[in-house]
């Protein structure tokens, strides 16, 4: 089984979960806007770049694609604002690394890509890549 798959179901899994949190978050903060309950003031901040049939600009500019679909559906339902733009892979990890509202979705690990300070060729949380 190809990893790819694998990686594109656990970032989707990692979304829909920050967004179920942040709907359970909000539903008890009344009158507060979304995503009040995690610190939000602003909508999350979410970036891809252009893998087609993944993420891609439609005809009108908007970004679509199917894992573009399952990100709208999981922050939809959890009542989350957002914004999703088509960006360059280092604007859009950069965006994520600097910003704390920001998400990069559809990511793939590249065979020449330079080790993290953990060793690893993926960024984490715990690594600070």
């Amino acid at each position: 089984m190809s990893i790819r798959p694998l990686l594109f179901a656990a970032i989707v899994f990692a979304i829909y979960a920050l967004a179920l949190a942040a709907s359970a978050a909000h539903a008890g903060a009344r009158g507060a806007p979304a995503g009040a309950g995690l610190g939000l003031a602003s909508p999350l901040y979410i970036t891809t770049e252009a893998a087609a049939p993944s993420s891609m600009p439609d005809s009108e500019g908007r970004v679509a694609g199917v894992a573009t679909d399952k990100v709208r559906a999981a922050l939809e339902r959890a009542g989350l604002g957002y914004t999703i733009d088509l960006l360059p892979w280092k604007r859009a990890y950069a965006a994520a690394r600097t910003r704390p509202d920001t998400c990069v979705y559809s990511t793939t690990a590249r065979r020449n890509a330079k080790p993290c300070s953990n060793g690893s060729a993926r960024p984490t949380a715990r690594s600070g890549c």
